[in-house]
């Protein structure tokens, strides 16, 4: 939690987030400066509504905060409501600049990626060939995580992953991370779907002494509706990882209690 808090200075000055505090600034810049009210009454009802849009906007980040998964989806999440939130209010002051809101959102989508995660980890950034190198020459697993820097749900989930590499990377288990809009070759030979729409990805897989033991892959969620994106305890749950760290624990007390 501590590493979110440390970023948020960091995630201001980016483009992508600089670039929508602008556009978010303007709203009460043009509302003070361009639009006029045919009255008093108009005035304070759109002030009614302004309150009452922010109230539920402020109720739904709460929400989502609560059940935070990462600071990158999160303020995915914050930035998507935000800007309906003020579409709806720009088309309630003037459908013109609703018009122009609707350009600028589509400049941002276009031109601005959000960034990937950039804090302390403990994971091998690989080539396919490195990761088959390391699987074919080492007997310790590894959890790698393929994916690509043109999904967002790959972007979201960095921080995420990195985390867990921090808190379970020991000997017996490395975290490692293939980029397959670099190699797009790779997803063909470790089974994975990727394609323009990179709706298939990040993909995790466990392997152990070469071999493939589990995988947990975004199209997998797809199918459960209460699960939109990898959390924590999911990936804790499914390749077992307290038990691995456990396990770890024991062979390290066993070869001390030899000495």
């Amino acid at each position: 939690m501590g590493r979110w808090w440390g970023g948020w200075v960091g995630l201001c000055v980016h483009p992508y987030y600089a670039m929508h505090a602008l556009t978010f600034i303007s709203y009460p810049l043009l509302r003070m400066f361009v639009v006029r009210f045919p009255s008093p009454a108009d005035g304070a009802l759109l002030i009614k509504w302004e309150l009452q849009a922010v109230l539920s906007l402020s109720i739904v980040l709460m929400i989502k905060y609560a059940k935070l998964i990462s600071l990158e989806a999160f303020l995915a999440d914050a930035l998507l409501y935000g800007k309906g939130m003020l579409a709806l209010l720009a088309f309630m002051l003037d459908p013109r600049i609703l018009a122009w809101y609707l350009v600028n959102f589509a400049v941002l989508f276009l031109l601005f990626l959000q960034p990937f995660y950039s804090g302390p980890e403990n994971i091998s950034y690989l080539t396919p060939l490195q990761l088959e190198n390391e699987l074919l020459n080492g007997s310790q697993l590894w959890l790698v995580e393929f994916g690509a820097a043109c999904s967002t749900r790959c972007i979201q989930s960095t921080g995420l992953f990195a985390d867990l590499s921090l808190r379970y990377s020991k000997a017996n288990l490395q975290f490692a991370r293939v980029d397959l809009g670099r190699f797009p070759h790779a997803a063909a030979k470790y089974g994975i779907t990727f394609g323009v729409t990179s709706q298939h990805v990040p993909t995790l897989v466990l392997f152990e002494g070469g071999v493939e033991v589990s995988r947990l892959s975004q199209d997998s969620l797809d199918g459960i509706a209460s699960i939109q994106r990898f959390t924590e305890a999911l990936i804790v749950e499914h390749f077992e990882l307290d038990h691995l760290l456990i396990r770890h624990l024991s062979q390290t007390f066993e070869g001390f209690s030899h000495i």
